[in-house]
């Protein structure tokens, strides 16, 4: 059935003239891990499977959250999502090649008895569309077409379980159903809600997944051509499965609860009857499946809204403006070609830029960035805010170290929202967290690592993760770019004394750094880190660059200042790092020694002309001697290296390093037998990502792949 496959391609394809997509050129790709529903960082669904019915989708940590999806043609059952789990339906249909990962879409395609099945998951997270980005919705494309010779009858069933809503499934949930009358010449809705019984905001004392709020699923109860019957209940998974898979009626729904998820685990059930299909018919269905977070942060004691519910006077106790919400977006044919229009011209943007391979990893990439994002609105300073979960490694709220290597996918995608993540963090530095309830007073000379553990914001400036240059550097670097990007300093003029204390700071810590942590400290201590010198001094950089924009006389003598001095510094890195063909890892160890200088590319992106280009020459052609099968190692100390940082240094050499450095990160994310959400730290020699079980995944420090877009 390659045919077919190649068949759904091209219909994908004609929705935007004359652009390509994933796969026409014939480079295959097997994404590690495939996002489903991925909307935030509770709602962060995946198969980790190259076959959608070899394993149940999963939350981004590996628990199980289980979405069930099957057939039935004439009387024979197939399954196209989830494993066996009754007896009424073991087969599965034909999946027809990998899935198709676009940047806010996945594709897969089925086939059984002449049927073609296409199931497509789309998260609407558009960096310039603020009302989708912060859209807690994502949607389902059921679409049946019979390549066959003879008409059959169809339908089609799908079912979430109550794992999407709680953090243990020995945890009560409750259910509702709701019909949402059309009020026009529409079909009539219907939402189903399951949620956890205790509705206690952070309950799950920092848990990685949500048990307050709801999950919502929504379908019309027949569509627009009224071929396609929708029926819909909320009742045991076995029985609502059975049921279907025999031919029968789904049952009643099931007014016994709430009871914990694992008892007789209530799910969200839809049948979708599509008729009798003739041969090259096709029939459609359309599912809304969202999460109502109702509190979307906590910020030093103030509990920040999602902004969807911008203005809810009912402080998220109702299900209305869910409901609501998810049944206008339902309808809006505008949001799939809005979609479809942006993934295609994202996907041929990278390609132009740097090949299909190169295209396809940022495919893949896109929803693990934004996915790991939220929304919220401060009604306080009357605009929307911006936070990024530290996922999988340590569970904080914009941790800055992992802002600063997701940055590039911000910085060429949507300068704005770049600037609205470290709003929070540059209100924290400036200690103007007495406006929210409970002030913290912030008094370290450097830039804070992080503002607490997701999803609350409390911490003291002695609980950081202390990292002075590390985090210091990242701020101005990031700083600098948006000023450059937006010709705008404005809104900075509250932050001039406190990133005047923090500039102060790199002069007395640098050239050399010391014994400091830097953002690499899964490796341990690194005293006298020549990469970690480099980014203070790039930082210091950055901060004069940012005076100069500034204008005043001040200023730019504060910036002559801060240049010089970066200048200065930089002589001495090169001479006190200096190895031969190479820089050192540390400025105290033998020529022997190297690491990835990731941080120097900000010299070349900002324009800051502190180091010499030879410098860029000579450790990017050293990395191309220490190429492993699946990539550079970060360091001398181990094989393995990160995803994000490789990425970086590639953008450093010529097109040919670029790519074969390319071409090594794109054999891991193909070949990995680590099945979980795209690793940035992985062996180079093996493919298998570091601790597995409790390695790095779904991170967005990812987005560090997009420094290749930065470039000219």
């Amino acid at each position: 059935m390659a045919s077919a496959h190649a068949s759904l391609l091209l219909v994908m394809a004609s929705a935007v003239a004359a652009l390509s997509r994933p796969g026409e050129s014939g480079v295959n790709f097997r994404p590690p891990s495939v996002p489903l529903i991925v909307q935030d960082p509770f709602v962060s669904i995946w198969s980790p499977a190259t076959n959608l019915t070899d394993a149940w989708p999963q939350h981004w940590v590996g628990a199980v959250e289980g979405m069930s999806g099957m057939v039935l043609i004439g009387k024979n059952c197939y399954r196209w999502m989830g494993p066996a789990s009754i007896p009424s339906c073991p087969k599965a249909m034909q999946q027809l090649g990998p899935a198709i990962v676009m940047a806010t879409t996945t594709v897969y395609q089925f086939e059984a008895e002449g049927m073609v099945l296409t199931a497509r998951f789309q998260t609407p997270a558009l960096l310039d569309h603020l009302d989708l980005l912060s859209l807690p919705v994502s949607f389902l494309d059921l679409e049946v077409e019979s390549t066959g010779a003879e008409a059959k009858d169809v339908k089609v069933y799908f079912d979430v379980t109550g794992q999407a809503a709680v953090s243990s499934e020995a945890e009560n949930v409750a259910w509702n159903q709701y019909t949402v009358p059309s009020g026009d010449q529409d079909s009539d809705l219907l939402a189903l809600r399951i949620g956890s019984e205790a509705q206690e905001f952070n309950s799950a004392g920092g848990s990685d997944q949500i048990n307050w709020g709801y999950f919502y699923a929504v379908a019309e109860k027949e569509d627009a051509d009224k071929t396609v019957q929708m029926n819909a209940t909320v009742n045991s998974n076995v029985l609502c499965r059975t049921a279907f898979a025999q031919g029968q009626d789904l049952p009643e729904f099931d007014t016994t609860g709430p009871r914990p998820c694992n008892d007789s685990t209530p799910v969200l059930a839809f049948e979708f009857d599509m008729g009798s299909i003739n041969p090259a018919d096709t029939r459609k269905a359309r599912m809304a499946l969202g999460y109502d977070l109702v509190v979307g942060m906590q910020y030093f004691g103030e509990q920040l809204s999602p902004l969807f519910r911008k203005g809810d006077v009912n402080g998220g106790s109702s299900s209305s403006l869910m409901i609501s919400i998810m049944a206008d977006a339902l309808k809006n044919d505008t949001i799939p070609s809005l979609c479809n229009e942006f993934d295609a011209k994202f996907y041929n943007t990278l390609k132009a830029k740097a090949g299909e391979k190169y295209a396809l990893l940022g495919s893949l990439a896109y929803r693990q960035v934004t996915g790991a994002m939220t929304v919220v609105w401060n009604d306080k300073l009357q605009t929307h805010w911006m936070f990024m979960k530290e996922i999988s490694s340590d569970g904080d709220v914009s941790t800055v170290d992992v802002i600063y290597p997701a940055s590039p996918f911000l910085m060429w995608l949507s300068p704005e929202t770049l600037r609205k993540l470290m709003m929070p963090l540059m209100v924290y530095a400036n200690n103007e967290t007495d406006a929210y309830g409970a002030p913290i007073y912030y008094n370290l000379p450097w830039a804070p690592h992080h503002l607490g553990h997701w999803p609350i914001c409390d911490l003291a400036p002695e609980q950081q993760e202390q990292m002075p240059v590390e985090e210091t550097g990242n701020m101005f670097v990031m700083l600098a770019y948006v000023a450059k990007a937006q010709q705008d300093v404005a809104y900075l003029s509250p932050y001039w004394a406190v990133m005047d204390t923090w500039g102060d700071f790199l002069v007395q810590s640098l050239p050399d750094p010391g014994n400091q942590l830097c953002t690499d400290d899964f490796e341990g201590p690194s005293p006298h880190n020549v990469n970690l010198a480099a980014k203070g001094i790039v930082g210091m950089a950055a901060y004069a660059q940012l005076l100069e924009m500034n204008g005043t006389d001040v200023a730019k003598e504060k910036a002559k200042y801060y240049r010089e001095t970066a200048k200065n510094y930089s002589e001495i890195w090169m001479e006190r790092a200096d190895a031969g063909d190479h820089y050192k890892l540390q400025y105290d160890l033998n020529s022997t020694t190297f690491s990835l200088k990731y941080n120097l590319i900000w010299d070349q992106i900002l324009g800051l002309d502190v180091y010499p280009d030879d410098v860029f020459v000579k450790e990017a052609k050293y990395y191309q001697s220490k190429m492993n099968t699946y990539g550079v190692p970060l360091d001398t100390r181990a094989e393995f290296t990160k995803t994000d940082w490789e990425m970086w240094v590639a953008v450093m050499g010529s097109e040919e390093q670029f790519q074969r450095i390319t071409d090594a990160v794109f054999k891991f994310a193909d070949e990995t037998p680590t099945r979980i959400p795209f690793s940035d730290w992985y062996q180079t020699d093996t493919s298998e990502a570091v601790n597995d079980k409790d390695g790095f995944r779904a991170r967005p420090v990812i987005g560090g792949i997009f420094a290749k877009m930065l470039t000219e």
